[in-house]
């Protein structure tokens, strides 16, 4: 196995461990406490590693996984959409101007990475992969 694979791999493992570990502990804490906030951006940082990971681990010559690729990007998605969400909470109580670039880039992204998968799954992905992917994904851009 090449170095740069293994790295990926060890990278994608120890940011999942992580995320896993410290969303369970965010969950299970009082919100808004320091123990919630600390595990979640914690969490945060830990999927937004395991994520790219997957990105990148997806697409290496050889080790193509567009599963992988659904999973990471979908995920990547989701932690993204859900640090607009904190980051508008805080500034509407601070009155702050929004700024509403960051958003249209986030749907961009989303759109992009459906319809990127719409096209593959018809090279690729075995129809029990495609059902997993809509029953577990769909919810998140109804």
């Amino acid at each position: 196995m090449p170095v740069f694979l293994k790295c990926l791999l060890i990278l994608h493992i120890a940011g999942g461990t992580a995320g896993l570990i410290s969303g369970t502990i965010a969950s299970s804490v009082t919100k808004g406490n320091r123990t919630h906030k600390l595990s979640g951006k914690i969490f945060f940082w830990a999927m937004l590693l395991a994520s790219v990971a997957a990105l990148v681990l997806s697409n290496l010559p050889g080790h193509k996984n567009v599963f992988l690729f659904a999973v990471g990007g979908f995920t990547f998605y989701m932690i993204c959409s859900g640090y607009r969400i904190v980051h508008l909470k805080r500034s509407t109580k601070q009155n702050i101007k929004l700024f509403a670039a960051v958003d249209y880039a986030i749907f961009l992204y989303g759109l992009f990475l459906v319809s990127t998968l719409h096209i593959w799954e018809l090279k690729v992905l075995s129809r029990e992969k495609i059902l997993v992917l809509y029953l577990v994904y769909s919810v998140w851009f109804v």
